[in-house]
């Protein structure tokens, strides 16, 4: 209920009657995290870290932000990168210390794979 006790539509839905579906529920609630998730669901999207190339733009420390790939039906979602280089692991622990990327292949799992330095 919102704030003139009129109808709210759960994450992911529009409309009167909230019948317009516009994205998944789980990738609407990724969105609301961070104003800098974002979905791509069309091919051939490029995809940057926030704020990139610019250094006086970019993610600040300790942001977390998502950017979900979504797949039609039928089809997979293909990553390819141009560049990447980012903060090594760390030399005792092997653990991506601060930037890392986490790939997961579906947003309700835990755990991704993660990569850092210039693994990629």
């Amino acid at each position: 209920i919102g704030k003139n006790c009129d109808c709210v539509c759960p994450d992911g839905t529009v409309g009167s009657t909230c019948e317009k579906v516009n994205l998944k529920y789980n990738d609407a609630i990724a969105l609301d995290f961070s104003k800098y998730n974002l979905v791509f669901t069309k091919a051939d999207e490029k995809i940057t870290s926030v704020g990139y190339p610019d250094k006086d733009k970019r993610a600040t420390t300790g942001m977390r932000y998502s950017q979900v790939l979504r797949a039609p039906k039928c089809q997979r979602a293909v990553l390819t990168f141009e560049k990447f280089a980012v903060q090594g692991r760390h030399e005792e622990s092997g653990t991506c210390a601060f930037d890392l990327l986490e790939i997961r292949e579906d947003i309700t799992q835990g755990m991704g794979q993660k990569f850092c330095g210039n693994e990629i």
